[in-house]
């Protein structure tokens, strides 16, 4: 949005990445890819979104403590933070309004002796001016060109996002970063940071908007619903003489949301129950920075449907960061992959799945009363820094569609898994205990949403018959967050 540089007000110095699968004790062998982008947010013009917060990058390589008085290059550097400006308004947590040849300068910037390679920018970018670029010079605006930014639609101006471009060179050293605009209402800048890898490796920053059509309220009660009340229906299961009879005893799947890692993607949140393989100890001492939502379809024991899919749509997830208090959305409004497993099996099921994605909308047909299907959202993300998240948050719409639907009793929950870097099941031992799951919510032939969040609704630590709640409340945040900080709905 533009403003006539007669109208700017004057600011002052403010200072300042193929997803697998969860399964709580069970998972199919696959291997993990990872992405590296990260959509966020802030609040501008009024407009509520997401936000990066305090991205921690990967270095890969030593990086030395900043000299006194100097800023780190490799932590984030918030836009509002300059040392001095000419033709930027402060925006909410931005610097926006910013016409050809306006400039922002921030002093001492320490980039060590292993130094950067490329640098990550939040950006929030509306459709008409994606396109136009950006320059980021050293010493001052006319100074030596190290790198221009084509900035990439992200949805808005308010809808913020990480994009990453190469360095013309290494840049070592305590230097001065300037940003100039090559291009009038260009892009609203929440902060950035440099890398010490190059940016090719990370995969283009791809928005999806949401799927419309049909209506859908969720709301914070709603989430606090999804993890507080008990299962729909009955899980139902084939006994040894091919009946269908009630799930019964311990285990997954649990007559009720679950939580297991909670809000900390690390080794040290996996519960005891778990071990990796031999020769990946480390990873109960590591970051488990990649994240996959998920969900797992069951039946009633009264579902008599035959001819009955299920509709999915809008799967994302998000981060509500510790010291921003500000949501990041980790992973894009994606299709479903996934698996049938017939009656009588729980994973590791072959066979043909009936299972396809049109218009951003999947659709699955279940494979009858007793079956499950195990499905993950087609776009994971990656977690900045474990340590600075305070709720996981995911959520997905979903309906009933078919010419039996009032015989129909599927419904399913939602959950969230961590992987370290590039592990496959194998490596974890067959299985991830993962953040948890929701309750499993009956879909009807209405789209409406599905939820899970890390947080604490006053349940007990486990239920009559073993099965947890939750394992470590250390790693779950009281709903009182959600309900001050609300995530996008």
């Amino acid at each position: 949005m533009k403003i006539s540089r007669s109208k700017r007000i004057s600011v002052a110095l403010f200072a300042a990445l193929t997803p697998m699968m969860f399964a709580f004790q069970n998972c199919s062998p696959s291997t993990l890819s990872t992405t590296a982008s990260t959509q966020a947010g802030s609040t501008n013009n009024g407009q509520s979104s997401s936000d990066t917060g305090g991205n921690t990058p990967e270095t890969g390589g030593t990086i030395t403590s900043p000299i006194a008085g100097s800023r780190s290059a490799y932590a984030k550097i918030e836009a509002e933070s300059f040392d001095s400006q000419f033709g930027f308004q402060v925006v909410p947590s931005a610097l926006g309004y910013a016409n050809i040849g306006d400039y922002a300068v921030y002093n001492n910037i320490d980039f060590g002796s292993t130094g950067a390679k490329s640098i990550q920018i939040s950006l929030g970018v509306s459709t008409t001016v994606a396109g136009r670029k950006f320059e980021i010079h050293l010493g001052s605006a006319t100074g030596e060109l190290i790198a221009e930014v084509t900035v990439q639609n992200t949805g808005g101006y308010s809808t913020f996002q990480n994009q990453a471009v190469n360095l013309n060179r290494t840049v070592t050293g305590l230097q001065t970063i300037v940003l100039l605009m090559k291009g009038d209402d260009l892009a609203n800048i929440d902060g950035f940071l440099f890398l010490t890898s190059v940016a090719s490796t990370l995969p283009p920053v791809v928005v999806v908007p949401p799927v419309t059509g049909g209506s859908t309220t969720n709301s914070v009660q709603l989430i606090i619903d999804d993890i507080k009340l008990p299962n729909s229906y009955p899980i139902a299961e084939l006994n040894g003489s091919g009946q269908v009879v009630e799930r019964q005893g311990s285990g997954y799947p649990a007559r009720h949301s679950a939580i297991a890692m909670g809000n900390l993607a690390h080794g040290q949140s996996a519960p005891s129950f778990w071990s990796p393989s031999a020769g990946y100890g480390h990873f109960s001492t590591s970051n488990w920075p990649s994240l996959v939502p998920w969900v797992v379809v069951l039946t009633g024991t009264g579902n008599q449907a035959s001819n009955t899919r299920i509709e999915f749509r809008n799967f994302r997830a998000y981060t509500l960061s510790k010291s921003t208090k500000r949501w990041t959305q980790v992973s894009q409004n994606s299709g479903i992959g996934g698996f049938n497993c017939p009656p009588g099996r729980w994973d590791n099921c072959g066979g043909t799945t009936d299972i396809y994605t049109t218009n951003g909308v999947t659709s699955l047909k279940p494979s009858g009363t007793g079956s499950n299907f195990h499905g993950w959202s087609t776009s994971g993300g990656r977690i900045e820094n474990p340590f600075d998240v305070e709720i996981y948050y995911a959520t997905i719409e979903s309906r009933l569609v078919g010419t039996d639907t009032g015989q129909a009793q599927y419904m399913f929950h939602v959950g969230t898994d961590f992987y370290p870097e590039g592990a496959n099941v194998n490596q974890m031992s067959g299985f991830n205990p993962g953040s948890g799951y929701s309750r499993t919510k009956a879909v009807t032939t209405e789209w409406q949403p599905f939820n899970y969040a890390t947080i604490d609704v006053g349940l007990p630590a486990s239920d009559q018959f073993g099965n947890h709640y939750v394992l470590n409340r250390a790693y779950i945040a009281p709903q009182q967050v959600l309900i001050q900080y609300p995530p996008p709905l």
